[in-house]
């Protein structure tokens, strides 16, 4: 535990590992940028929680606005790295128990195959990127994740932002799940006002969800932090 390796005289830390245990965000975004991270989860009363590691520094943000900074170490990138992906699985798995809300699935039909299989062909490009960006040194992958009920919003949705592409996988009310994604190549990030593909999925969801996951897990494979190794 986070208070355990950094002290057990610390009030601040003791506070903060509570505050982390407590109870799942309704929302959270994960930042990798190279050798730094960023995550932040917001709570249903509007609280927030801040992790943010640097090879040299981590600053952790606890639910009152009281900020603490710690000279970082591995052992401290492994227990962050640990608290993150207990989140993120927690969200898959609230993904999952969404669809089965929704067991009727039949074929799919001829525009649910074509949309799954653009994304399959659209992730496999994206994964050589990662791939090739972990094997050289003057490369670096920089991603971004979003996942649960962004604030403002009703539906359940998983976002992320890798290089030039922004997915954007929403839960619908109907069952049906929406998938939009944006490619911003040669351009700043929001450059498109337009989706390289959006489409609605239902027969297939499991397998759309599937893909996203692989997805998710790989960019953290090939990144500095091996949440999912």
């Amino acid at each position: 535990m986070i208070s355990k390796l950094l002290g057990l005289g610390n009030k601040f830390l003791k506070k903060f590992e509570e505050q982390v245990d407590c109870e799942q965000p309704i929302y959270f975004s994960v930042d990798l940028d190279h050798k730094e991270l960023k995550t932040v989860w917001l709570f249903g009363d509007e609280s927030q929680i801040g992790l943010n590691y640097s090879e040299n520094k981590t600053i952790l943000t606890s639910r009152d606005k009281k900020t603490k900074s710690f000279k970082s170490d591995q052992k401290l990138k492994d227990l962050i790295e640990r608290q993150i992906q207990e989140k993120i699985l927690t969200s898959f798995e609230r993904a999952k128990e969404l669809i089965h809300l929704f067991p009727n699935i039949q074929n799919p039909d001829d525009g649910e195959r074509k949309g799954e299989e653009w994304l399959k062909v659209t992730n496999h490009v994206l994964k050589e990127s990662l791939k090739k960006a972990s094997s050289e040194e003057h490369l670096s992958i920089n991603a971004k994740i979003f996942m649960g009920v962004r604030p403002g919003h009703q539906d359940y949705n998983i976002r992320l932002q890798c290089y030039n592409l922004d997915y954007s996988l929403t839960f619908l009310e109907n069952g049906k799940i929406y998938l939009s994604v944006y490619d911003d190549k040669n351009f700043e990030r929001g450059h498109s006002k337009e989706p390289s593909y959006s489409g609605e999925f239902y027969n297939n969801r499991p397998l759309i969800l599937d893909e996203f996951i692989k997805l998710i897990f790989e960019v953290f494979k090939k990144s500095e932090f091996k949440i999912f190794d």
